[in-house]
């Protein structure tokens, strides 16, 4: 007989039976409730609105560090701003207790692909690099130790240089990795500046790298410097761009020096005859829009013991069902990689996505990742524009990923104020000096705001977060 208790029965199973295949569904798929992987640290602390005139890149590029940790337990950021007359470079420190202490305008930059890259030697000097967009790099500072806004004049070194990428030697020798292209109808190329002592005079070391093909060149190297010295360089080729297809070519490059510059190897130890190309290099990946993948290059990292990692993300366009990934890759003694999709190995938050690569800090056997996570449509995966740049669904998360277990989690990170995104380009701090051994980064930057309009489009929020 079907009674109302029988049918209230009937009704409360069928709910506890799709609720244990939600919660089976979730172990299955790697997924989790988004509101659940959202960090409540917020509630106590911590984060502090930096600017609301920052630029539409006020946090780019990645392989460009802009946060320090200080010994007093504040940090020195930078980030840019823009009347969108110009663009300005601005360098702050923030308290331990998250206040600004103070902030300067170090120099103005050629437009929003101008922003720096930080370091601070064993000697406690500040050093910036920072400006251009296809030009001479600017480079400033510090005039004595801890001296952080009482900067030297500025100096210039290259030409048409783009995206750059600072590290500091045991001998505090400078060494900058650059994009150099002289435009759309060139091959492009990358090149390694040095200091031959810390006088701050750059002398030009290496073209590592060139385009096969004239067309656009993108590379944004990341320079990394092992505790034995070695100069690590991680980059993206782009090759067989023109005006009706983007990168018909991608790749993710690596090349290393063991001799200060003087020759750099592939990953099987061969010497390379400079300027190389992919070709020689070997791809660690290899994508474009040939094969509807683009590729995008994130950090060189070393472990303690020497053990080199690199990321990268992959976007799948003109496809409905594959999701972006974040892989992270580890050089194995044969000189090959292995392969790690932290999208399939981590706890995600449901119906998210990765981005872009974002930045990695290897801290004993853990890397601690600062990315965007993004929800898009099948509309929107069928086509390239503004997928992955600047869509408004993009969410800054904090990524842990342990290397002896494999596994690991993406948190989100709050929206501010319940404003609407993106809320992406986050840019946390990694090891900028050779034998550099960092705690967990537990601080990230990152914009929010719209991310088109040109070169010199302002009216963004620049946010600093602290989570635990």
């Amino acid at each position: 007989m079907n009674s109302p208790s029988r049918r209230k029965l009937l009704l409360n199973l069928y709910r506890m039976g799709i609720l244990a295949f939600t919660a089976y569904k979730s172990r299955l798929f790697n997924d989790v409730k988004a509101d659940n992987f959202i960090d409540q640290s917020t509630n106590k602390v911590d984060y502090l609105h930096l600017t609301k005139n920052g630029s539409n890149r006020g946090t780019g590029y990645l392989q460009s560090n802009k946060v320090l940790s200080l010994p007093d337990g504040g940090y020195l950021i930078t980030y840019l701003e823009t009347d969108e007359k110009n663009v300005y470079l601005i360098l702050e420190e923030i308290d331990q207790k998250f206040k600004s202490i103070e902030r300067m305008v170090v120099g103005t930059a050629a437009d929003n692909h101008g922003g720096a890259a930080i370091a601070i030697d064993s000697n406690n000097i500040l050093h910036i690099v920072y400006g251009p967009h296809n030009g001479p790099m600017q480079y400033r500072r510090s005039k004595k130790a801890f001296a952080w806004f009482n900067l030297e004049t500025e100096k210039i070194f290259g030409n048409n240089l783009t995206y750059p990428s600072l590290a500091i030697d045991s001998n505090n020798r400078l060494w900058v990795a650059a994009r150099n292209t002289k435009g759309t109808f060139n091959k492009g190329t990358l090149e390694v500046w040095s200091t031959k002592n810390s006088n701050g005079i750059f002398y030009l070391t290496a073209i590592p790298m060139v385009n096969r093909q004239l067309g656009y060149s993108a590379f944004n190297p990341s320079l990394h410097i092992d505790t034995l010295g070695r100069l690590h360089l991680l980059s993206t080729v782009h090759e067989g761009t023109d005006e009706n297809l983007y990168g018909r070519y991608q790749a993710i490059s690596y090349l290393f020096s063991d001799d200060e510059g003087k020759n750099w190897k592939n990953s099987h130890q061969k010497i390379l005859k400079l300027p190389t190309t992919i070709q020689h290099t070997k791809a660690i990946y290899e994508g474009g829009m040939k094969v509807n993948k683009i590729v995008s290059g994130g950090l060189c990292a070393t472990e303690e013991n020497g053990q080199v990692y690199s990321h990268f993300h992959i976007e799948y366009i003109n496809h409905k069902k594959k999701k972006s990934s974040l892989i992270l890759a580890k050089l194995l003694e044969n000189g090959s990689w292995q392969l790690y999709d932290l999208r399939k190995l981590c706890k995600m938050p449901t119906n998210y996505e990765f981005c872009d690569p974002g930045v990695m800090c290897i801290s004993k056997k853990n890397i601690r990742f600062a990315s965007v996570l993004q929800k898009i449509t099948n509309r929107d995966r069928s086509s390239f524009s503004g997928v992955a740049w600047g869509h408004e669904s993009n969410r800054v998360a904090i990524g842990q990923f342990n290397l002896n277990t494999l596994s690991g989690y993406f948190t989100l990170l709050p929206k501010i104020n319940n404003l609407q995104g993106p809320y992406w380009l986050p840019n946390m701090q990694r090891p900028t000096k050779q034998g550099d051994i960092l705690s967990p980064p537990n601080v990230v930057i990152y914009t929010r705001g719209n991310p088109n309009g040109g070169y010199k489009v302002g009216e963004n929020d620049i946010y600093i977060h602290r989570f635990n």
